[in-house]
């Protein structure tokens, strides 16, 4: 694998590991990828907000225990508590959900300046990681057959 290659994996994969995690693992998709995609940006689109991304997957980590602890305290203790930790759920999740939206965006600029491809801002907002995912997957096809066609036309040219 490249050095500057993001990581190709199955797109439905994405929504499910996140259904599965309680939603942390979209915070660690940003971060498994926060390295690569540094390394793809540039002047024209900036960098990429390292510092962000770890703070997206440890916002979202939190995100996802709190659900656990609110199931818990609804189902054990008394209704005040459920009350508390429900609103607390919502406002960590409002805040996950910004950063998400920004990382998505931050990525969708880099992505696109990189590879001269446009890139849906409406899919980006409504879909994030998957459609992001999907664009990565498709960058990779684009790459492997644009070096197939680089390789046939020196062929060619001999």
């Amino acid at each position: 694998m490249k050095r500057n290659a993001l990581k190709k994996m199955p797109v439905l994969l994405v929504p499910l590991l996140g259904a599965i995690t309680f939603g942390a693992y979209i915070g660690y998709w940003f971060y498994s990828r926060s390295e690569q995609l540094d390394k793809l940006s540039n002047k024209k689109a900036g960098r990429f907000p390292i510092g962000l991304a770890n703070l997206a997957a440890l916002v979202g980590l939190i995100s996802s225990g709190s659900v656990l602890a609110w199931f818990a305290a609804s189902y054990f203790g008394p209704s005040e508590s459920a009350t508390i930790f429900g609103m607390l759920r919502q406002m960590l999740g409002l805040a996950t959900w910004i950063f998400w939206i920004l990382l998505a965006f931050d990525t969708r600029k880099i992505l696109a300046s990189r590879y001269k491809r446009s890139i849906s801002a409406g899919m980006t907002f409504f879909f994030g990681v998957i459609y992001l995912q999907y664009v990565i997957n498709r960058l990779g096809v684009a790459a492997k057959r644009g070096a197939k066609r680089r390789l046939k036309v020196s062929r060619n040219e001999r």
